[in-house]
């Protein structure tokens, strides 16, 4: 009889261990989660200022596409996707962002663009005050990335504030590399490496920086859809190794139009 109050004692003794193990593990893995969430967090308020509002007009002076861009350069360029500004239509381009607390709006003078990678560079001759950094290596799979884009908060024909500028918001979306995988479009001209991850995202984001957890530009969102496996929306980023090569094909002629100072 001892012998077998001795086992259930055992038997409780351990159950017990090994939900409180349970208990510190979760504790620990959450707090995880927790802690970096905070510093993703911190990283959004530091790169709010280096998102900018892109769009284009036709020859009346309307908006017929829009989208968002990221400051990559101080001396006034800017990044986005290629088919963000794309349509017939478009006769003029803009970039409006915020400076002192006021919005300001430029108009782009030049462009850099490769259609194959979905990828514009933008210039608009204003000295920018802060820029992003770019990452070195690409997002593994399983890596946590977040989003920051400019979304309109009014219907497309009424997108106007009080005063006269966009009425826009940010919108900031968390999620997960998933996958790797070749694009090629014949309509679009596209062929290029693109990432794919559980982000979900609004119109008026296309061309918005993909930053990891350390704040550094991992990619340019290019897409979004759905896809049978998830019930959430798919995501399709530009990897910022594309960037690289655009910006090192396109080195001389950049360094001959932008201010030496």
């Amino acid at each position: 009889m001892r012998y077998v109050l001795f086992l259930v004692s055992l038997a409780l003794f351990f159950c017990g261990c090994t939900r409180i193990i349970r208990e510190t593990r979760y504790v620990h893995t959450a707090n995880t989660v927790y802690c970096k969430h905070e510093i993703a967090l911190q990283k959004v308020e530091e790169n709010r200022k280096n998102i900018v509002f892109v769009y284009g007009n036709n020859l009346s002076g309307s908006i017929v596409t829009f989208g968002t861009g990221v400051i990559i350069d101080e001396k006034g360029l800017v990044l986005t996707a290629y088919h963000v500004l794309r349509d017939k239509n478009v006769a003029s381009k803009f970039i409006r962002f915020n400076e002192h607390g006021r919005p300001i709006v430029k108009e782009v003078l030049f462009e850099v663009n490769s259609e194959k990678d979905d990828l514009s560079i933008l210039y608009i001759g204003h000295r920018f005050r802060s820029t992003v950094k770019v990452a070195k290596n690409v997002q593994k799979s399983g890596e946590p990335i977040f989003t920051i884009g400019r979304t309109l908060l009014n219907d497309f024909g009424k997108i106007f504030d009080k005063d006269g500028f966009m009425d826009y918001s940010d919108k900031i979306s968390f999620g997960h590399v998933l996958m790797h995988t070749r694009f090629y479009s014949l309509s679009d001209g596209l062929d290029t490496i693109m990432t794919g991850s559980d982000m979900h995202t609004l119109p008026g984001m296309s061309g918005a920086p993909i930053f990891n957890f350390n704040g550094e530009v991992v990619g340019i969102l290019s897409r979004n859809g759905q896809m049978q496996q998830l019930r959430n929306s798919f995501t399709w980023h530009i990897e910022i190794s594309h960037l690289k090569e655009l910006l090192e094909k396109k080195r001389d002629l950049l360094k001959d139009l932008l201010p030496k100072k």
